[in-house]
């Protein structure tokens, strides 16, 4: 029996210190990656709301990123040992205060769709750069206060007091549902009205179609706004299938799902792990404790890749770089 609870000690051991390792990894990656959105959409000199609040989602990410990394080699280095009080709270509230963010962010994403596709004669003016700064401060500033909590709850962890540590480990849980429960509602209710505007204009494009072949694509204009309000607004004909594959707007649903799909495991297991009586086995906990862990990472990590999948723009900036990039080791190999 002992030696069966050690090997179980032991391999979760192991577990954890393979689970922190992939973590780094992931993170440096998406670092990386997230620099490179940031860079890429700093460059364009007529920015929209919507590439204004992709390059802080990035920002945010970035900052995820960073954390995970250092806190990964600090945890190897054994510091967290010396000063274990500072470096919980400098976790805690950094990871609060990111997460509260990036979900308004996510809310305000799916807000800004919604105008631009349905309401596109009250975009400019809803979404101008002064109102979109704004947001984002506020944004940031709720971040802080809802990780107000977690001082408290780090000094009830220094001193080994349960019944504190539990009444503020539960507020923090039932704040993260409830955020999550109404990031969801947004995020269905204004992709929903924005698909439906967009099938409807589709539907009327096809009947206008039919009774005018000729001259249907030059009587229908885009439904989408999205230049920087400096800019004439000038609608262009738009078809049936160029309509349907709004590109911004399937990134941003894109993204925006990823983010509910891999966050979603983390805040389940975390319900059952500390509410039921589900999971009796040490080993079997930690495995599901470390893949929702890891799925978290991945969460602040995988936005490069999915704008390299779906968005045009960003793709072939990076693909100028590569050629850039091969055209000069190239060069320098022949000198």
């Amino acid at each position: 029996m002992n030696n069966s609870l050690k090997l179980d000690g032991d391999l979760s051991h192991h577990i954890d210190s393979a689970t922190h390792l992939l973590k780094c990894i992931i993170s440096f990656l998406g670092f990386i990656g997230n620099l490179s959105v940031i860079l890429v959409y700093r460059c364009k000199t007529h920015k929209s709301s919507s590439e204004i609040l992709i390059c802080t989602i990035a920002w945010s990410d970035l900052c995820s990123c960073a954390q995970c990394v250092v806190f990964t080699i600090l945890f190897y280095a054994n510091i967290h040992n010396l000063y274990p009080l500072i470096l919980c709270l400098t976790n805690n509230v950094s990871f609060n205060t990111i997460y509260t963010f990036t979900n308004i962010l996510i809310m305000v994403v799916a807000i800004n769709r919604f105008y631009a596709v349905c309401q596109p004669h009250m975009y400019n003016i809803t979404f101008c750069r002064r109102n979109v700064n704004w947001v984002i401060v506020l944004a940031f500033i709720t971040g802080i206060l809802s990780s107000g909590n977690e001082p408290f709850l780090c000094k009830a962890y220094q001193d080994n007091d349960i019944k504190g540590l539990k009444s503020k480990v539960k507020f923090w849980f039932f704040f993260r549902v409830i955020l999550l429960i109404v990031t969801i509602t947004v995020l269905f209710f204004s992709y929903s009205l924005v698909y439906l505007a967009i099938r409807r204009t589709s539907l009327r494009l096809e009947s206008h179609q039919k009774l005018q072949p000729a001259t249907a694509t030059s009587m229908v204009t885009c439904i989408s706004t999205d230049a920087p309000s400096s800019q004439v607004q000038q609608r262009r004909p738009r078809s049936n299938v160029n309509c349907k594959q709004d590109r911004l707007t399937t990134t941003l649903f894109v993204v925006s799902g990823v983010y509910l799909l891999l966050y979603l495991p983390d805040i389940i297991f975390y319900a059952f792990y500390h509410y039921t009586n589900w999971f009796k086995d040490t080993l079997t906990k930690g495995i599901l404790k470390n893949s929702c862990q890891i799925l978290f990472v991945l969460n602040f990590s995988i936005n490069p890749v999915l704008y390299y999948l779906v968005n045009t723009f960003y793709r072939e900036k990076i693909e100028m770089a590569k050629n850039l990039v091969k055209k000069s080791v190239f060069e320098c190999h022949h000198i």
